[in-house]
């Protein structure tokens, strides 16, 4: 099927939704029974990028978040958002170091924290890292260590010295004219920064990722077309809002498809189950440990989730025994289609030609999928993997005709295996691009790529020209 990819902000998805579904919930946080409908979180939303402006945050400014899923933590992301800041996501789990890392590194402007976790105290670290916000008044932060940093704001009613929190935000907000919101708006435009997103650093130190609006907006347009969303869904989401999986997966869906999302703060399978239950949830997203937790409650019995239809398990490997699981429970009707998906990216990404976008569901699609790109003639190459059968595509275009690697089994390319196929489809002796009956065996060919002997084994190469399919 064919996907138009969509030229707006994200405040402009905001205001869309609040416009033309006004009175629809939104967000719910059903163990305390709090909601608000697109209109009434558009209303704050805004009211909070006052507040923002009234500090000295305006467009291009880096806006930190370090919070567990508080109702707030969507609010200061559409805030900022709508005035053209950048979000940084803290990794709720970070320690001293890495915090301090973050800040100085992403040129924080204004951080805003919680309390913090368990096994840590945000204030404390914050105080640790800048020993001279006590003394500084709030707004007037001059740090010698970290000079670009102005503001702390905590999110939530309780006082600390030298940080503002979330009711003074919303009241200096007050201050600041309809008008000067207005203008602050019409800078904005989906192609600016509005994400940055930390890799791991799990070889070496992490990373910011530059994310626009037109980028993460439709990763979740495509993630919730694939997964059938509408805007009468309701998605559970208890995983972090930090990371990919909660910011992109959950909230981009929610925000492209005008449905309402179910979160919870902190990840308590009671919590999730009774949400499930009580606000019809029909998609469910978490890693698998959490689907081990929700599936081995001793209470799991007691909750209704027949409305459940589909989600996504992701974040790290799927053991065999909870995919059996979860296909069990899908055929007693309580979860109909769990996609499940070996990393914490996309389930789905997508053949994109121009802003078209195929999304591949079979290998009976491969074809049409790579004569899309050879038609666009505009991508040098493109990746595709299909959720249902973990189909994964390789697919090249040189001068008009199409090379791609099909593996059955999993994600096989990494950018070395890339370059490796690439120069397989060049005969090196006559230094001319192999055709389409000279085009040597899926196997040889996926060995030179680097691939294991079992994958290449399952390895099906073809190319595709405007004259017909070879194979």
């Amino acid at each position: 099927m064919e996907i138009q990819l969509q030229d707006r902000t994200l405040g402009q998805w905001m205001e869309h939704w609040a416009e033309t579904t006004p009175d629809k919930e939104y967000l719910v946080y059903s163990d305390r029974d709090l909601r608000f409908t697109w209109k009434e979180f558009n209303e704050r939303v805004d009211r909070m990028a006052k507040g923002m402006l009234s500090i000295g945050i305006k467009h291009g400014t880096h806006v930190g978040i370090w919070a567990t899923n508080v109702p707030d933590w969507l609010t200061f992301l559409y805030a900022a958002a709508k005035i053209g800041a950048v979000a940084v996501t803290v990794n709720t789990n970070y320690k001293q170091s890495e915090l301090e890392f973050l800040v100085e590194n992403a040129d924080i402007h204004t951080l805003c924290i919680t309390d913090g976790v368990f096994d840590g105290s945000y204030v404390d670290m914050v105080y640790t890292m800048l020993p001279e916000l006590k003394e500084s008044q709030r707004g007037y932060l001059k740090s010698k260590r970290f000079p670009v940093l102005k503001n702390v704001v905590y999110i939530g009613q309780e006082k600390y010295r030298g940080m503002y929190n979330t009711p003074e935000l919303l009241l200096l907000g007050e201050n600041v004219s309809d008008e000067t919101l207005v203008e602050a708006k019409k800078l904005v435009t989906p192609h600016d920064v509005v994400n940055m997103q930390y890799t791991s650093g799990t070889t070496g130190f992490p990373k910011g990722v530059m994310l626009t609006h037109y980028n993460i907006a439709n990763n979740g347009l495509l993630t919730g077309e694939h997964m059938k969303f509408t805007a009468d869904d309701k998605l559970c989401c208890c995983v972090p809002l930090f990371h990919c999986f909660g910011v992109v997966l959950a909230s981009m869906n929610v925000l492209t498809h005008g449905c309402t999302q179910v979160m919870v703060e902190k990840f308590d399978p009671l919590v999730v189950l009774a949400s499930i239950h009580k606000e019809r949830c029909t998609a469910l997203y978490g890693v698998p440990t959490m689907f081990i937790a929700e599936l081995n409650h001793p209470m799991f019995s007691m909750f209704d989730l027949t409305s459940l239809r589909t989600g996504i398990m992701a974040g790290s490997l799927c053991p065999v025994e909870l995919m059996k699981q979860v296909d069990f429970i899908a055929l007693t009707g309580s979860a109909k289609n769990i996609q499940m998906a070996q990393t914490s990216g996309t389930p789905n990404v997508c053949v994109s030609a121009g802003n078209v976008v195929s999304v591949v569901d079979s290998t009976a699609d491969l074809k049409d999928a790579a004569h899309k790109i050879m038609l666009s003639k505009t991508f040098d190459h493109a990746t595709s993997c299909s959720s249902d059968n973990a189909v994964v595509i390789e697919a090249a275009v040189y001068d008009g005709m199409v090379a791609a690697l099909v593996a059955e089994g999993g994600y096989l390319c990494n950018a070395d295996e890339k370059a490796a196929l690439q120069d397989a489809m060049w005969d090196k002796e006559t230094g001319k691009r192999r055709g389409a009956t000279t085009a040597k065996p899926a196997i040889v060919m996926a060995q030179e790529a680097g691939f294991t002997n079992e994958a290449a084994m399952n390895a099906k190469f073809f190319m595709v020209e405007e004259t017909g399919y070879g194979k």
